[in-house]
């Protein structure tokens, strides 16, 4: 069949091609618009193929049947075939694919040319509206499995409206949802948790997946621990002893929380306020400078001796 063979002919409707033709020109149907092509099974994916040079693309009313009528077979793919380049060159790229996706496809419209008379135009239909809206798996009854990105969550200090993002990506693109397993020690909103107490859960990421992905789950351990501190606690001079003999105590903590003192022999010396002992007799012993810990940080304590002369 020559080029333009059928080009500009607005008033012709159907045209048998028989397997006896071996060689089609360019724009044979250009201009062709309500065009029904009777042709084997054989010539369907030689046609399909080149709908382009043809001159099928951008013809909505154009299609192709094979076994007589236009409401058998072929008739279905009417208006999105031939009509639409993104599907044409959709299909054009599957040998492109890796495989599985590449074999699956090919199977799952090897099944569809099959028919005879294709019944589920819903899933057709379904098929082809995912083939033009170009999804990952170009319509293919069979869900893609997806996986997450989700990073080492690193132990994490705990501190006064303490935040960290948790971001975590789905290889789908689809939004992913988090969980914090015990809120006592954080709660996750947006991705971001805010940490409350010290201990041990578990963060799950998941997403439950649509008509083209299957959902996946993933789990990662968060680690909240307290700040450590220390404490400054000065050499302590030898002191003497005298009826109103006081000596005060002047230690630090560096998360600047208050200090306690004991003494480990009272008949040495006895706490007299909170920084401050009265000295009662003469000889040595250790005081004890400590800081019991809070909500953010850990005990500390540090050691100094005394000597009462």
């Amino acid at each position: 069949i020559g080029s333009g063979a059928f080009s500009g002919c607005s008033n012709l409707t159907q045209v048998t091609i028989p397997d006896s033709v071996v060689s089609f020109g360019t724009g044979i149907f250009s201009g062709s618009s309500n065009v029904t092509i009777n042709a084997s099974q054989s010539l369907i994916s030689y046609l399909s193929q080149n709908a382009d040079s043809l001159g099928f693309a951008g013809n909505a009313q154009t299609s192709i049947q094979y076994g007589g009528t236009a409401s058998g077979t072929f008739g279905w793919i009417k208006n999105w075939l031939l009509s639409d380049n993104t599907f044409l060159s959709s299909i054009a790229s599957l040998i492109q694919l890796p495989s599985p996706a590449a074999q699956n496809l090919s199977n799952s419209i090897a099944a569809l040319s099959a028919q005879t008379s294709p019944t589920n135009t819903a899933f057709i239909s379904a098929v082809a509206a995912q083939i033009l809206q170009g999804s990952n798996n170009f319509g293919i009854a069979v869900k893609q499995n997806q996986s997450l990105n989700f990073p080492t969550i690193p132990a994490i200090t705990n501190t006064p409206a303490k935040k960290y993002t948790n971001t975590i990506a789905s290889s789908s693109g689809l939004p992913v949802v988090q969980t914090v397993g015990n809120t006592a020690i954080a709660t996750i909103s947006n991705s971001v948790l805010t940490i409350i107490g010290e201990g041990t859960t578990t963060v799950t990421a998941s997403q439950s997946g649509n008509a083209l992905w299957n959902p996946v789950t993933a789990s990662q351990p968060l680690i909240v621990v307290k700040g450590s501190q220390s404490i400054a606690f000065p050499p302590i001079a030898v002191q003497k002893l005298t009826k109103t003999a006081v000596l005060t105590l002047s230690a630090t903590s560096s998360a600047k929380l208050p200090i306690s003192y004991t003494v480990q022999n009272n008949g040495i010396a006895m706490n007299r306020t909170s920084n401050s002992l009265t000295l009662i007799g003469a000889g040595t012993t250790t005081i004890t400078a400590t800081n019991a810990g809070n909500q953010y940080f850990y005990p500390s304590s540090a050691k100094q001796t005394l000597i009462v002369k």
